[in-house]
């Protein structure tokens, strides 16, 4: 069981680390698991640049209407494989949040769960984690279209709704129970947000480097791969958080054990 005293940034990645590396087998299962789906879609459709327009600088009449045809046929077709693909794509990092949060707190209190039981009990909830997750994105898009800093502010208040839904099975109040449980830690959330964004970034830029020469499928791949990394990383360092913050706030007892009897 992991003793909390108190929250703190190098503590919570030293444990999300830690966590990750005690359960890498089972971990990179459930990530490739996640995101198979993506890439079945990705060999089954090859990836295709975006259409050209034709010229918009032509003078009326001089476009010839089974042009103009044909590209709005290529554009609907290119934008409806790509919508297909994200939807895939983020369905999938989902449902792996969903089961990395479960992972990591029932390693971090009880001990590590099976892997059946991981899928099981992620997929009971997924549901009602795709509801919440679907909230949370309008609710944060919402704040940074107002002004950046309340686009902020809710991340960091809703930083914690994925792991409150699948933990503790709340659904409706999953947003509400985020917000309490983050009250106070506002500013040790924004540096673990920036840390991890950091770290993303750094990403982005490895992976330019990579793909800048190969192939589009190629590249895709590539990219796919390190989403999976990604995704899995950010999940587990959720996760942590979460725990922390619940021991924090709601004492390291049975409550947050229960419910995993």
């Amino acid at each position: 069981m992991r003793q909390v005293h108190g929250f703190h940034i190098g503590d919570v990645l030293r444990a999300s680390l830690a966590v990750y590396w005690q359960n890498l087998g089972p971990f990179l299962v459930l990530s490739l698991l996640a995101f198979a789906p993506a890439f079945v879609l990705l060999a089954l459709v090859p990836a295709s640049d975006p259409p050209i327009p034709p010229q918009l600088s032509a003078e009326p009449g001089e476009l010839d209407p089974q042009v103009i045809r044909e590209f709005w046929g290529e554009f609907f077709t290119f934008y409806r494989e790509s919508l297909g693909y994200f939807l895939v794509s983020v369905s999938g990092a989902t449902w792996l949040e969903a089961a990395l949060a479960y992972a990591v707190v029932r390693s971090l209190r009880t001990g590590p769960p099976s892997l059946l039981e991981t899928v099981w009990q992620s997929l009971r909830a997924l549901a009602h984690v795709c509801v919440v997750a679907v909230l949370v994105v309008l609710v944060t898009s919402l704040g940074f279209l107002l002004l950046v800093v309340p686009g902020i502010i809710a991340t960091l208040m809703f930083f914690v709704a994925g792991p409150v839904a699948i933990v503790e099975r709340r659904f409706g109040s999953a947003l509400g129970r985020s917000h309490q449980l983050t009250s106070g830690y506002k500013w040790p959330l924004f540096g673990v947000l920036i840390l991890l964004g950091i770290v993303f970034g750094v990403c982005g830029i490895v992976l330019d480097a990579i793909t800048e020469d190969l192939a589009p499928n190629a590249g895709l791949y590539v990219g796919l791969l390190v989403s999976v990394a990604t995704a899995s990383g950010s999940a587990v360092v959720t996760a942590v958080c979460y725990h922390d913050l619940r021991v924090l706030k709601d004492g390291a007892g049975g409550a947050i054990a229960d419910v995993f009897d």
